[in-house]
């Protein structure tokens, strides 16, 4: 049985509560207490800090320290050194007071000597090996069980921000030779200096795991895989979170790819349907104002918004479709309507707020201002934990959606698939007066249908409703709609084949996992099972339905391991340009690189733009990705406003020059008069214009020897790319 702690415990406690540390003179007494429960400390306070110190190096400037004490399953000393610096940095670190090992630390130390620009110096091969030096040494006892996790992702990179890149080794427990991803290892390397700058490790030695023993092949698992993970060919939005930049893209994915299969009874186990909360309407955007006259002639695009504006329906005519198509309960005022433009797709919409001011109840419907539709709907309750028991059911939430759906989205039914019946639990289980308990009835019911073009689901559009089981309505909706073009299904591979691509080699993994959680079984400790899982840090997300690609989530190649273009073998640079690549600085758009043709204007201001920052998912068309980059570029100052260029056009060298200096932040410098000076071989240059030549040649970007110098000239496409290598380098 579990010993009380004495009060001078508590005490101690609530000091390091309060005061973020635990008083020395009550340290002592802390470790002693603890030691006599089940699982308590074995090592001191004085202990741990020699353990800590033996791995970690605590500056001498760092002169405050703060130890504190943890005990849930497994016991620590929590140990921090700070310097009196507010602006200084810190070391913690983590000792299992029960083992006396390291198992966790982060270092921070902000020296403005230890951040750079540009591109690592050492590899993520170096990177795992310093990581696994360190494991033997900090954990020799449980380092012969773990396993290094395949990993090509590359550190933040970016020409203008100074910042420390690191590269993160993670490693999975191994347990009969099988991994168990739960417990694991992380080391963050310092990408330049090999320093360690953080390490984190959990282990449980209290797991019952099942024998592995009487395991089936994993050719007849791969066969309960592709007969229950249903692999289909979907339309999906490529282009990140901002959908004016985004495409439909025809891909094949598996609907239930998370599934495991019980590696000796064959039992395939799926997530349960179920799911928590109320959905969110609403809409994001900018505020309309009503157009004023102005004396000074119209731009171009003040024209062109004019111009749209006058093909939006009017207030009133969006105010009569909200209350005839809703209904608006009775009580409730309306507060506001705004015409806005949404962020991330660029759809003008009507918005309309109602107010009940004596339960404080809301309601906002929103109007597609083009098309007259309501868009969207929620009610908001002020009190939404109510006592009502639930008192409708699955089938009253379908009668009432397909209800919904014929008053205010007529127009889609034919494009939309069958609707689906999730439903919400209800917040704890409920307990009879028998004494047993049972789980209560849902509180709500989520349905949903995707939008089907062509026959094909299209996974971003579609509706979402939710139906409140305890007031009997459905209190919010949402009309996901997209306008784009669809590719044609024609040519595409067979479902075989991307369920081959998403298998791989060796994708389907044995491992152990925890059963899947439930509405009311969602404890840490739920039953292990031995089972085929496919693992999705190696299989690809999507198969691209005409070339059989595997890619990632942000539809880039997801197999690195070699060469992404098939047309650089044997090209001086190629390694160059495949680091590019895996720093998501040059996007995938196709098969080949075409390494010797010209480079025009747009893909090299993608690229230059990329590498300013953390690149985001690539846009669904190199057209589109340009018109991202145009936009940043101006922001950043890389292109002036009404400065000339032209996308499609070759891009020449003294462009180039002008665009890379003032990428990295060297402009004013580049326009110092009177400091650059260039070899004879350059002439005709404009005085503005000497030095950022005169910095490009120093960067390595320009080779201004030789008789006579042609800036005007183009670049290939490869010139161009190692262009950017160099500078980042």
């Amino acid at each position: 049985m579990r010993r009380q702690f004495g009060w001078w415990v508590v005490l101690a406690l609530a000091s390091f509560l309060i005061f973020g540390s635990v008083p020395p003179a009550l340290a002592k007494d802390v470790v002693a207490s603890a030691g006599r429960t089940e699982k308590g400390a074995g090592i001191t306070l004085e202990e741990a800090i020699m353990v800590a110190k033996r791995f970690v190096q605590v500056p001498d400037e760092y002169q405050n320290f703060q130890p504190g004490y943890c005990e849930g399953d497994e016991v620590f000393w929590e140990l921090r050194w700070s310097s009196d610096n507010p602006e200084g940095g810190d070391v913690t670190a983590r000792v299992n007071a029960r083992t006396g090992e390291l198992w966790g630390f982060t270092r921070w130390d902000p020296q403005p000597g230890k951040i750079r620009r540009g591109l690592p110096k050492l590899t993520r091969a170096d990177a795992q090996e310093i990581a696994c030096n360190f494991l033997k040494e900090a954990l020799p006892g449980y380092f012969g069980n773990l396993q290094l996790v395949e990993d090509d992702s590359f550190p933040y990179i970016s020409l203008r921000e100074t910042a420390t890149p690191s590269y993160n080794i993670n490693f999975v427990r191994l347990q009969n030779g099988i991994p168990f991803r739960e417990n694991s290892a992380s080391v963050e390397v310092d990408a330049n200096t090999g320093e360690i700058l953080s390490f984190y490790f959990n282990w449980n030695s209290r797991l019952d795991f099942p024998k592995a023993e009487g395991v089936m092949e994993e050719e007849r698992a791969k066969t309960l895989w592709r007969q229950n993970a249903r692999v289909e060919l979907i339309y999906v939005m490529q282009g990140g979170e901002d959908r004016k930049d985004a495409t439909p893209r025809l891909v094949f994915a598996p609907g239930q790819g998370e599934l495991m299969i019980d590696a000796r009874t064959g039992e395939v186990l799926k997530p349960e349907d179920f799911y928590y909360g109320d959905l969110v309407g609403g809409a994001g955007g900018a505020e309309s104002n009503a157009a004023r006259r102005r004396e000074a002639p119209l731009t171009p695009a003040e024209q062109a918004a004019l111009d749209e504006m006058g093909k939006l329906i009017a207030k009133e005519k969006a105010l009569d479709a909200a209350r005839s198509l809703v209904g608006i309960p009775q009580g409730m005022e309306l507060e506001g309507a705004e015409l806005r433009e949404e962020y991330f797709t660029g759809r003008k919409v009507w918005n309309f707020n109602w107010r009940n001011k004596k339960t404080e109840e809301g309601l906002n419907v929103r109007v597609d201002a083009v098309k007259g539709d309501v868009i969207g709907f929620r009610f908001f309750n002020p009190d939404p934990l109510q006592d009502k028991e639930p008192g409708y059911g699955e089938a009253q939430a379908r009668k009432a959606s397909k209800e919904l759906l014929e008053r205010v989205a007529r127009g889609y039914l034919k494009e939309l698939e069958e609707l689906r019946v999730v439903p919400v639990p209800g917040r704890f289980p409920v307990v009879r007066s028998t004494g047993a308990p049972e789980d209560p009835r849902p509180v709500g019911f989520r349905v949903t249908a995707r939008r089907l073009v062509k026959g094909i689901p299209f996974i971003n559009d579609g509706v979402e409703i939710y139906y409140d089981a305890c007031q009997g309505r459905i209190t919010s909706y949402e009309l996901t709609w997209s306008d784009g073009d669809f590719p044609e299904a024609r040519g595409v591979i067979g479902r075989e084949q991307a369920e081959n691509v998403l298998l791989g080699r060796d994708n389907l993994t044995l491992s152990y996992c925890r059963e899947f959680p439930t509405a009311y079984n969602t404890n840490a400790d739920r039953p292990l099972r031995l089972v085929y899982t496919l693992d999705f840090r190696k299989a690809p997300a999507y198969v691209d339905a005409f070339s059989g690609t595997g890619l990632d989530y942000d539809f880039q190649p997801k197999d690195k391991s070699g060469q992404v273009f098939s047309d650089l073998n044997g090209l001086s640079g190629a390694g160059e340009i495949d680091l590019l690549v895996k720093a998501r600085v040059i996007p995938v758009y196709e098969q080949k690189f075409h390494p010797q043709e010209q480079l025009i204007q747009r893909d090299f201001l993608i690229w230059l733009v990329r590498a300013t920052g953390w690149p985001s998912a690539p846009a669904g068309t190199p057209e589109k990705e340009f018109e991202k980059a145009y936009r940043n570029a101006l922001l950043m100052g890389i292109l002036k406003p009404g400065e000339k260029y032209l996308p499609g056009e070759p891009l020449s060298r003294l462009t180039m020059a002008r665009l890379a200096v003032r990428a990295i932040g060297w402009e004013e410098a580049a326009q110092l008069s009177g400091i650059w000076s260039l070899p004879g071989s350059v002439k005709g240059l404009p005085q503005e214009d000497t030095g950022y030549v005169a910095l490009a040649s120093g960067l390595g970007l320009l080779d201004l020897t030789g008789k006579d110098v042609d800036l005007g000239a183009g670049l290939s496409r490869s010139d161009g790319a190692l262009a950017i290598y160099r500078l980042l380098k």
